[in-house]
């Protein structure tokens, strides 16, 4: 039987599978059973100038939205596939 993070890190290995490109961590709760579950996408940007950030942040932005886009049309051909 797997131990309670295990089956935390399963959870979390799910996740990040079904959402590339996102950072995906849990907190475990020390008062009473469960965890705080918290995401943030990738990638980290650092760049040389406010200019410079601003556009790496947009061209974040595009392919993110490309990429959630692809997802949420994979998945409605799915789902209606099932139905």
């Amino acid at each position: 039987m797997a131990s309670y993070l295990q089956q935390l890190d399963a959870t979390k290995a799910d996740l990040m599978v079904r959402y590339p490109g996102w950072q995906v961590w849990y907190v475990p709760n020390s008062t009473h059973p469960g965890a705080t579950w918290c995401a943030r996408p990738h990638p980290l940007l650092n760049e040389a100038s406010p200019e410079y950030l601003a556009q790496a942040i947009e061209q974040s932005d595009r392919e993110r939205d490309a990429t959630a886009l692809t997802r949420s049309t994979t998945r409605s051909i799915v789902w209606s596939e099932q139905a």
